[in-house]
């Protein structure tokens, strides 16, 4: 039997090919653990997503719970048997004691001397003042 000798450049070529071989499975290897690794991190993102929404659903009701409170608790019947049970005899304001301030809407008819007379919230405070003290400004 003769030994056949490989050529150098053989050898070289055959090396190369294993190499690029075995850089091309741990490429494939290291990008379907990637893609695993992103699928797991986009499984629990929805995770969180899900128990966020779970949680502005809860406080969504919680919070509309409160508004129906608020809403029965400050009602005109609720105050009035409100007042009656704390005795404070409230009477509805007269047409002399309300204000109406430049700027907020205004009921026809109903504007008051003072109010109309001074364009400055502080000057309509202080003459109310003295209004109720029994003292007159003019």
């Amino acid at each position: 039997m003769k030994k056949t000798t490989r050529n150098p450049q053989d050898t070289i070529y055959i090396y190369r090919i294993a190499t690029l071989l075995a850089l091309n499975l741990l490429t494939a290897t290291a990008g379907g653990l990637g893609l695993l690794y992103m699928r797991q991190q986009i499984s629990a993102t929805a995770e969180r997503v899900r128990a966020t929404q779970l949680a502005i659903a809860d406080t969504d009701r919680r919070l509309q719970y409160v508004n129906v409170q608020i809403a029965e608790a400050t009602s005109p019947d609720a105050l009035k048997r409100r007042a009656a049970e704390l005795a404070l005899n409230l009477n509805v304001p007269a047409n002399t004691q309300v204000v109406h301030l430049a700027g907020l809407p205004q009921l026809p008819g109903k504007v008051s001397a003072i109010a109309s007379a001074t364009a400055e919230p502080i000057f309509v405070t202080f003459e109310l003042a003295l209004l109720k003290g029994g003292v007159t400004s003019r």
